[in-house]
């Protein structure tokens, strides 16, 4: 049993996240103390919630984005990297060329400042069984892309995210998703204490927090590395929210699109960061 949970460890801790930073690192400045609760308590970690979002630059910016495995970081050569519309759920038109990771399983796109869409990240080997093959992921960006940015995106394959679901007793339904969630404070430090919920959640949702690497059902916020998500979510659109529980303030909403079969990932920063 010890071996077992150090086992789904290691892989909770690749899929969704060990250390204390957002995976996608983008320039950003420290914001300055505001309200950052009810009441107009001040807090710098939250003080960009009473203030304005900077206006994006001009002109073209390039995302550096590394496709690894879930359970032993081992870079994906081959992948297929296209970038989507956010609004287009099929990605037809493809908003930019496919691009195949190479053999550090890296790749680097080119996208307007402010772009607000969607990486889309497929890997097929016809040597494998069905249940070798790596899951559909879909990145979403939050917020949009201001400046060269690094993305690190995990794959699992149709195996290792049933180990998953089963580590929280759960069976994976078909026609469900799964949506993984960093949230961050305006710092763009990961954000500990975040409640998070989905609109399209309903009785076969499981709602889950990070704690110690290992996937949680039994608490109600985010821990230290700030990851939560919902396992067995409707396949559709779903607006995703944030609050600090302590306060009941709302952070912010991403909306995004779910697949049967795949996984979603995205970060919920404040508004205004």
């Amino acid at each position: 049993m010890r071996a077992n949970v150090q086992g789904m460890a290691l892989v909770a801790c690749v899929l969704l996240g060990c250390g204390g930073r957002a995976r996608t690192d983008p320039d950003r400045s420290e914001f300055g103390p505001g309200a950052g609760g009810t009441g107009g308590a001040t807090s710098p970690l939250w003080g960009c919630l009473d203030g304005s979002k900077p206006a994006a630059e001009s002109g073209p910016v390039n995302v550096s984005l590394r496709v690894q495995n879930m359970v032993d970081s081992r870079p994906i050569a081959g992948a297929e990297t296209t970038l989507c519309r956010k609004l287009d759920e099929f990605c037809s038109p493809t908003y930019s060329p496919t691009v195949l990771t190479d053999v550090h399983g890296n790749a680097t796109l080119q996208v307007p400042r402010a772009y607000a869409g969607y990486v889309r990240v497929v890997k097929h080997d016809t040597t494998l069984v069905p249940k070798q093959q790596f899951v559909p992921s879909y990145y979403y960006f939050n917020p949009g892309v201001g400046s060269d940015v690094n993305v690190s995106i995990t794959m699992t394959t149709v195996t290792a995210r049933n180990q998953l679901n089963g580590f929280m007793g759960l069976p994976q339904l078909d026609d469900r998703g799964l949506i993984l969630v960093q949230t961050s404070n305006c710092r763009s430090e990961a954000a500990a204490g975040i409640s998070i919920r989905a609109d399209s959640a309903d009785e076969a949702t499981t709602t889950f927090y990070v704690v110690g690497g290992l996937p949680d059902t039994s608490v109600n916020s985010t821990g230290s590395d700030g990851f939560g998500g919902f396992a067995n979510i409707m396949a559709g659109t779903a607006m995703i929210t944030g609050e600090i529980l302590e306060t009941g303030r709302e952070i912010g909403t991403i909306s995004l699109h779910v697949r049967p079969n795949a996984i979603t990932q995205t970060r919920l920063l404040p508004a205004g960061s």
